[in-house]
This record gives structure tokens, C-alpha cells and sequence, in this order.
């Protein structure tokens, strides 16, 4: 799994440096060195509060998934985890229970994404982890924002 995680280090650098032709903005992707995991902004993939892929998180995905097709055809599997920040879901709305809900829906929209762009779904395992780890300490805005973020890590199978 280290040597996958390489790999994704490896095309968060080329994705940072090609000119924005990934359809990913300035900083919507990072590699996590604690988790070897592709680090996604929310602000990608999703509109504010919702878990339906945006058109623009589409396109990311898409830029990805050759890369994934990779990592998966070698024998390792995928998870994606599902992030938010702490301030508590718009009840309102009636969509999601509590943060744990959303996190969850955005690695399944997430997972459904990737099986139907060819990867096969025993290859993808989902998890929520709600505001349980930041990968920024704060309250502010800014961290907020970095908080909300789907990870994408290589697993052993």
C-alpha cells in the first residue's frame, strides 16, 4: 500500500503543476502524508451541504480514475472517507441526520462515481468520519473549509 500511496503523491504533484487542465482549483487537492490518502476538498466535489456530485467534482473524478484503475488493477484497494467540519448539519433540510450521515452519502456518491466509471466496486470501501479528524485544528473559516474533504486512501486488501 506504501508504494500505491507513492503513486498518488506522485499525481497530486502533477496535478498541482499542469496548469489546471484537471478541472481541480488551486489547493482542492493535496496528498496527506499522515494518511498516505488524496486529500479531495468538499468545495470540489459538492455544493455546500449536499452530497450529489457537482459537475465540477465530475470532472475531477474523472481526471483521477486512470490513476485508481492503477492502484486497484495491482491488487490494493481504495477507501474513501468522508469528512465535514463541526458545525453541525441544517436539520431543516431533513436530508442528513448529523455529520456522520453526510460524510457517509459523500464517500458512497463518491464510490458510485468511480464503479460507474469502470472501478469495480469490490476494489472501493466507504467510512464517514464526521468532524472526528480534522486535518486542521480550528474553528475558523479557514479550517472549516479544510476540514470538509472526501480522503481517498490505498488499503491492503
Amino acid at each position: 500500500a506504501a508504494q500505491e500511496a507513492e503513486v498518488l503523491r506522485d499525481e497530486v504533484a502533477r496535478l498541482a503543476t499542469d496548469g489546471g487542465s484537471s478541472g481541480i482549483e488551486p489547493g482542492g487537492l493535496e496528498f496527506n502524508p499522515k494518511t498516505h490518502g488524496l486529500v479531495i476538498s468538499s468545495e470540489v466535489l459538492f455544493s455546500s451541504g449536499q452530497h450529489e456530485l457537482s459537475d465540477g467534482g465530475k470532472r475531477a473524478l474523472k481526471g483521477l480514475v486512470a490513476k485508481f484503475r492503477q492502484i486497484v488493477d495491482r491488487g490494493s484497494r481504495l477507501r474513501i472517507d468522508g469528512h465535514t467540519d463541526d458545525q453541525p448539519v441544517t436539520r431543516s433540510k431533513g436530508r442528513y441526520r448529523d455529520n456522520w450521515d453526510l460524510g457517509f452519502q459523500r464517500a458512497r456518491t463518491v464510490r458510485e462515481f468511480l464503479v460507474a466509471q469502470g472501478l469495480p466496486v469490490e476494489s472501493l470501501a466507504i467510512g464517514s468520519f464526521a468532524d472526528s479528524v480534522p486535518i486542521i485544528e480550528g474553528t475558523d473559516a479557514a479550517a472549516r473549509r479544510k476540514n470538509r474533504r472526501v480522503e481517498i486512501v490505498v488499503i491492503d486488501q
